[in-house]
């Protein structure tokens, strides 16, 4: 398995568009986060055998995302994002995946893991229109200068 280290969002998005792509919804932090140019973001591919495996971003002041990350390379992936980041403060990602980025970045610090908060995500299937009547706009307000 080998790591690719992207220098912008850009370069990263079509690196990993294709695994990305496959589950918008699941992936749709990663998505919207590098939707745009990020300084000092760590921007990371994995590989196997030439076919993109996993991915991972850490913005400033946001835990490392590691929802793409599958559980089989999350060895790999705190090994290499320990190399890089040594102080990782927190991840954020789907329950398996950031429990085995967690399990496999203790094991390789000796530092302990607590999850902190759990969130959902959920997808909408039938949008359906309010059935009440809504009031009218109001006007615009008169702006003075």
């Amino acid at each position: 398995m080998e790591a690719q280290v992207h220098e912008t969002t850009a370069e990263f998005r079509e690196t990993a568009w294709q695994l990305l792509a496959e589950d918008p919804v699941r992936y749709t932090v990663i998505l919207t986060a590098t939707a745009q140019p990020l300084s000092g973001a760590l921007l990371i591919t994995l590989h196997d055998n030439g076919n993109v495996v996993g991915a991972a971003i850490q913005t400033a002041a946001y835990p490392m995302i590691v929802t793409a990350v599958p559980p089989h390379a999350a060895e790999f992936a705190a090994t290499t994002v320990h190399g890089l980041m040594p102080d990782l403060p927190a991840v954020s990602g789907t329950e398996a995946e950031a429990k085995a980025f967690a399990d496999a970045w203790t094991a390789r610090t000796g530092k302990s893991a607590t999850q902190s908060m759990a969130t959902r995500l959920f997808k909408l299937d039938t949008l359906r229109p309010p059935q009440s009547k809504a009031r009218p706009a109001m006007p615009p307000r008169p702006t003075y200068h």
